[in-house]
């Protein structure tokens, strides 16, 4: 008896000591839980900072932007112009196309500044002022920039006292004989708005610092310094953001920082957010210990049913993977799964024959670095990375040496998550793709041929351009001597068709010839000083007669402010518009044609309005295409090449000027263009000849037939 209340006693002891350990058991891990799930929240926390540094620097460093700028500062004529001095600064159409760029890309000011840090161009801003006659070769952007470097520079504008993202690209000299050469710099000052707002959608504190510690953009405004360039020094903020963990309103936070892509004279910029962890559980409130004690005599029939759950969830396991294995015996691909550290868990393929280079024990157990080689492997740990991050399954392709042979696969990842919603890992679908790299290779050769053969083509043409012309200029001059000899009307119908025939002929050959020297690269421009009012009215007079034939209403408006003499290429000038008016008569039956021309700041703006039959809308845009006409229609009508407007439009921004149309179906069209043609002064009023004879331009049935020269005035 003595020993069964022993052995009772023994075991109650022993169930209570069970139920001490177990209590103590959960405490600790509770603790161990805690410590847990702050190392996680701290690295979960730690991605999140580096995922808005990289955020932050991509607004920052925005490739459109970078794009648009540094192929401006890199091509553009008009900015060669201003910084050299030879357009007066502020000029119109550099204004405009400034304008158009800060309106495309919603920057607070565009200006340019010449080598000697002065602002010679500038975007107009707070109500039209400007920055143009300032010096500001002390910032640190310009004296970056000047030295031949693009710069990306924060800081608070000297003029305007706002903050603002500086981009500085320096300009290049693209005259031949001076490429390489800095000019001066173009610079984009971008509103500091984007990051403002950025920082304002994180949930915690957040600034952006400077080098030396100042609080430059941030959620909390108080942090904010009231005026880098006041009078008085810049406040220090009342809480610093170097220490690992601060207090901060009361409350305590651990510091993150990231570097950003931002340097001033000091160092690195830095991303800083404070953020409070939470523990997993608190166990040293009263109540959770009895709750804890009543868990514990529950464990055992929790634990049994648990276990019984286990098992049925194991056996449904078991029973889906099976059917997994037998989707996968019937596809050609191979996949392999990878769990949260890039290690290989499993590998299936249908068959022997169709594995990479091992066997499935090859891999088991073992990372992408221990299986495949180095560069590889650094593209799928990229890869992995980033579908981690986002969520998204991207696509890599890789090349590998299999049996001597160089075989192409396309691998497809994909992220993979566990009960929880948590990431475990990514599956991997590879897939041989070295026939369809066979075909891609052969496709880009042909290409490169074709684009080969059409430079062969172009340079043949542009070289051949006077062989070709002369010959149809002897049929069509000797023509024309015989049709104004002859009498009989018979033959002189016949001459007339053969001259006809001849200008239609030498018109196409001259529109391929001299699209064909644009694609080469072979126009020449020649500027020279000229009277811009002699030339309108001759080329009026020209086209005159044709007018008259069709009882139009034709009419030249030369505004008062049109100087006597230009500098330009007078004859790239006459060969547009005679095109341009060619077409207003031929497409015009009845009506008017009327010529504008205005001067205004270095700039002639002529305008040709007809009320001829008009362009559609969504078609204004594309008749500037080579061998494009409205529609089929106005080819058969009225014939042409389709190449004339093509060739205008690339003569006029050649010229460095623009053209445009704007047209109603039915009721007529409107071209409107713009050529850069400073005054020659007094003194330089001294004409070069032009070698334009406009007694020998004709407007005849084609639009684009122009500058015929006279053979000869002999007779036969």
């Amino acid at each position: 008896m003595n020993d069964s209340l022993k052995l009772k006693k023994d075991k109650n002891l022993f169930l209570l000591l069970i139920s001490v350990l177990t209590v103590i058991a959960l405490f600790v891990n509770i603790e161990v839980h805690n410590k847990y799930f702050y190392d996680k929240q701290f690295t979960a926390y730690e991605n999140k900072i580096r995922i808005e540094s990289i955020d932050l620097n991509y607004r920052v460093t925005n490739p459109e932007i970078i794009g648009a700028i540094n192929s401006m500062s890199k091509r553009s004529n008009l900015l060669n112009d201003v910084v050299n001095g030879l357009i007066p600064s502020d000029y119109p159409l550099l204004i405009d196309k400034l304008n158009q760029l800060k309106m495309d890309y919603s920057a607070s000011i565009i200006y340019v500044m010449d080598k000697e840090g002065v602002v010679v161009a500038c975007t107009p801003y707070n109500d039209n002022k400007t920055l143009t006659g300032k010096n500001y070769s002390f910032r640190p952007y310009f004296t970056n920039a000047i030295d031949g470097l693009p710069v990306i520079y924060p800081a608070v504008g000297v003029t305007t006292g706002q903050r603002g993202l500086y981009y500085a690209f320096p300009i290049f000299d693209i005259r031949k004989d001076h490429n390489g050469e800095v000019l001066g710099v173009l610079i984009a000052k971008m509103n500091f708005s984007v990051i403002d707002t950025l920082l304002d959608g994180y949930s915690d504190p957040s600034a952006l610092v400077s080098s030396s510690g100042i609080v430059f953009s941030s959620n909390v405004k108080e942090w904010m310094f009231e005026e880098m360039f006041s009078d008085e020094p810049v406040e220090i903020s009342a809480v610093s953001l170097n220490p690992e963990k601060i207090v901060y309103n009361n409350r305590s936070y651990s510091v993150f920082s990231s570097s950003v892509s931002l340097e001033d004279e000091s160092g690195s910029w830095r991303l800083v957010s404070l953020h409070k962890f939470n523990k997993w559980y608190n166990f040293t409130q009263p109540w959770l210990i009895s709750f804890l004690l009543v868990v514990l005599y529950v464990f055992l029939g929790g634990f049994v049913i648990q276990y019984t759950g286990k098992l049925l969830l194991e056996m449904e396991q078991k029973k889906s993977k099976e059917e997994l294995k037998a989707i996968i015996a019937s596809m050609d691909d191979l996949l392999f799964v990878l769990d949260s550290k890039n290690i290989f868990i499993s590998y299936y393929h249908p068959s022997s024959d169709n594995r990479l280079f091992a066997p499935a024990d090859f891999f088991i157990g073992k990372t992408l670095k221990e299986t495949m080689p180095a560069n590889i492997a650094l593209l799928a740990e990229e890869t992995i990375e980033s579908v981690k991050n986002t969520g998204v399954p991207r696509q890599f392709d890789y090349p590998m040496e299999i049996e001597g042979q160089i075989k192409w696969y396309s691998a497809k990842v994909s992220k993979r998550k566990n009960s929880s919603g948590s990431y475990a890992g990514v599956t991997v679908v590879v897939r041989d793709i070295s026939n369809l790299k066979v075909i891609e290779n052969d496709l880009k050769k042909s290409k490169i041929i074709a684009e080969e053969a059409n430079r062969a083509k172009s340079d043949f043409l542009a070289n051949m351009s006077h062989e070709i012309r002369t010959p149809m200029n002897a049929i069509i001059g000797f023509t024309e001597l015989l049709y104004d000899k002859e009498d009989n009307s018979d033959k002189k119908s016949k001459l007339g068709m053969i001259k006809t025939s001849g200008y239609n002929l030498l018109t196409l050959i001259n529109d391929i010839l001299d699209f064909s020297k644009i694609e080469a690269g072979k126009i020449d421009i020649e500027n020279k000083n000229f009277s811009l009012r002699s030339s309108m009215d001759n080329l009026y007079s020209m086209c005159k007669r044709k007018a008259d034939e069709k009882s139009l209403d034709y009419n030249i408006n030369i505004d008062k402010s049109v100087p006597e003499y230009v500098f330009g290429d007078e004859h790239r000038i006459i060969q547009v518009l005679t095109n341009i008016i060619g077409n207003a008569l031929k497409f015009t039956k009845d009506g008017s044609i009327t010529i504008d021309l205005s001067y205004e700041n270095g700039i002639a703006v002529i305008k040709i309005t007809d009320t001829g039959i008009g362009i559609p809308e969504d078609k204004q845009e594309y008749i500037f295409s080579a061998f494009s006409q409205a529609d089929s229609s106005t080819e058969r009508n009225f014939g042409g090449t389709g190449l004339g407007l093509a060739i205008s439009r690339q003569l006029v921004e050649l010229l460095g000027g623009t053209l445009a149309v704007s047209s109603t179906v039915g009721v007529g069209s409107v071209f409107i263009l713009k050529f850069p043609l400073p005054e020659v002064g007094k003194k330089d009023k001294n004409l070069h000849s032009s070698g334009i004879s406009y007694k020998n331009l004709k407007v005849a049935e084609n639009p684009e037939e122009y500058d015929i020269k006279s053979i000869s005035e002999h007779k036969i």
